[in-house]
């Protein structure tokens, strides 16, 4: 497994941001807002917390850079909006953004 690496607007594993082997991506939005849009994990790596580092990664950003975020991806807002740890950096819900 490769190092965790930040592309544009993403987290990824793997050699390249094209081509990774798991990658969580984002858009931003307006007001400090990002949105989850995806989370992949190839085959070979499911079931091994690869998704769950990619969502805590974004989280951690999401703190240090002062972001809120909105998940559309289902895997992200089950993950963020099932664990008190990540209310603080949800975005209001019936937010639109």
């Amino acid at each position: 497994m490769h190092k965790l690496n930040r592309g544009e607007h993403c987290f990824y594993y793997g050699e390249s941001e094209e081509n990774p082997d798991a990658i969580i991506r984002w858009t931003p939005s307006v007001k400090n807002v990002l949105i989850i849009e995806e989370t992949r994990v190839n085959d070979d790596l499911q079931g091994k917390g690869i998704a769950r580092k990619l969502v805590e990664r974004v989280a951690k950003m999401a703190r240090e850079e002062d972001y809120k975020l909105i998940a559309s991806c289902a895997y992200a807002k089950k993950m963020l909006e099932g664990n008190e740890k990540y209310r603080d950096i949800l975005a209001p819900r019936g937010s639109h953004y």
